[in-house]
């Protein structure tokens, strides 16, 4: 089993989005005055009612999905300079994923080395998949160390909404 990282496709940046306390915000929606926002509409002597905007919002939208993960389990090679190709399928009813998140469940042969992915060839779409690689990141002749790990996959969106873990075995 291969020391992984993974990487997209894509590296190219979605212009007015930085990680901020842990979420994803876009410029235009930082909101600079605390007593002007939909959570605090009698502050600025709004009320909410059937006609607001706000009334049928969920202001930090709905979770994404990930539909399907191929192939699973992923066989990764254990050559140096390998890269095994996988597929992540997504829904996401707002279009906004930004990243996958790695979360290790067993490892016992500590085989596995993880770090999430900025998902920017995602970013837009409401349904698709994006490819990623499982690496072996030594130098041929040498070899990553075998073994099988449990990891789950969780997709972020730009409200900081989480996917529920989709287990997958490397």
């Amino acid at each position: 089993m291969p020391a992984a990282s993974t990487r997209t496709k894509s590296t190219t940046a979605v212009p007015g989005w930085q990680l901020d306390g842990g979420a994803w915000l876009h410029s235009a929606n930082r909101v600079t005055d605390p007593d002007v926002s939909p959570a605090a509409p009698g502050a600025i002597g709004g009320r909410i009612s059937a006609f607001s905007p706000f009334a049928a919002v969920d202001p930090l939208g709905t979770p994404p999905e990930v539909t399907s993960v191929t192939p699973n389990p992923i066989h990764a090679s254990i050559e140096g300079g390998s890269a095994t190709p996988f597929t992540i399928g997504f829904a996401d009813a707002e279009g906004d994923v930004l990243a996958l998140s790695i979360v290790e469940i067993s490892d016992p042969d500590n085989a596995l080395s993880t770090t999430g992915a900025e998902l920017f060839d995602a970013f837009g779409q409401t349904s698709g998949s994006v490819a990623l690689f499982v690496e072996c990141n030594q130098a041929p002749p040498s070899s990553c160390q075998p073994g099988t790990a449990v990891v789950d996959f969780v997709l972020l969106d730009s409200s900081g909404n989480e996917s529920e873990p989709f287990r997958v075995t490397i």
